[in-house]
């Protein structure tokens, strides 16, 4: 029989040992799945990108925003600024890069769908003359302006490496995700399995799609008052706040330095934000096909 100090020992060391190997095989894991998901992520951040033909690498992005990022801060903690707008401002250099290209995503996908009648006609054109539908892809990558010709373009290079119509237009219908787009992609790949009459199905198509972006724009024009009345209503509380505070600047002060002014300053930009995103919902009437 062992001793019960040998014995403690030679426990304590065991469960040490087991401890040290279960941090161990957690850190090898840890690391594991942030390099999975780092590669995941910065892939996607690049496609991305690369959708929007910005072709540059990411991280030369992400160094320019973490140097922004460090100038603002430094900049303002020269100038002593208080800590809470210190806190916004970095808030706000962290959702500009999203915002930004969200919006640049949305102008290309809205460039595309405006495009897409002329396309439609040119195409119609080049079947008509007896062209075959390939040739007459080709022809509209080439005559359309940005950012339909381009997509075009890798439309026409997915064919020449040997993919299938089906397929290459499925991958533009990823790439512009839009019930329209689906709508066009179905009746070019009918048109393909019928054989007749593809000149003057797209055609119809063409002109249908110049009705419904036509209504649309009608549409749009009604409802801007409404608009423009919601993006109004939304500022009108934040340039009350700044001139109350050059007005008021020791009643103003209590909402940066007090808790509850804290709270309020947040149930602000939350009231605001639904307030908008309800404008917003409201005016926004879609048009079906």
């Amino acid at each position: 029989m062992l001793p019960e100090s040998v014995l403690a020992w030679l426990t304590a060391g065991l469960f040490a040992l087991a401890a040290i190997t279960w941090v161990y095989c957690f850190i090898l894991l840890s690391a594991r799945i942030q390099h999975d998901y780092q590669q995941e992520y910065v892939q996607k951040l690049q496609r991305n990108l690369t959708e929007l033909w910005l072709f540059i690498p990411l991280q030369q992005l992400l160094a320019l925003w973490l140097l922004t990022s460090l100038c603002v801060v430094v900049i303002l903690f020269v100038l002593n600024v208080h800590w809470g707008w210190i806190c916004g401002a970095l808030l706000l250099v962290t959702v500009t890069p999203g915002l930004l290209l969200h919006g640049l995503r949305r102008s290309r996908r809205h460039t595309f769908l405006k495009q897409l009648p002329d396309a439609l006609m040119l195409l119609a054109n080049s079947v008509a003359t007896g062209a075959s539908l390939q040739r007459s892809v080709e022809f509209v990558s080439r005559e359309m302006p940005p950012p339909l010709g381009q997509e075009f373009s890798l439309v026409v290079r997915q064919l020449r490496l040997g993919q299938s119509i089906p397929l290459a237009l499925q991958s533009l219908h990823q790439r512009m995700p839009n019930g329209d787009v689906q709508r066009v992609i179905l009746t070019l790949e009918l048109t393909q399995q019928v054989g007749g009459q593809q000149a003057r199905i797209l055609r119809r198509c063409a002109q249908s799609l110049r009705k419904k972006l036509s209504l649309q724009q009608r549409i749009e024009s009604i409802s801007a008052q409404g608009r423009l009345q919601g993006k109004v209503m939304s500022f009108l509380p934040l340039l009350l706040v700044v001139v109350f505070a050059w007005m008021e600047s020791h009643a103003m002060s209590m909402l940066r330095e007090h808790p509850v002014g804290w709270a309020l300053i947040f149930l602000l930009v939350l009231l605001l934000v639904l307030g908008q995103w309800w404008i917003a919902r409201l005016v926004k009437i879609t048009v079906p096909l």
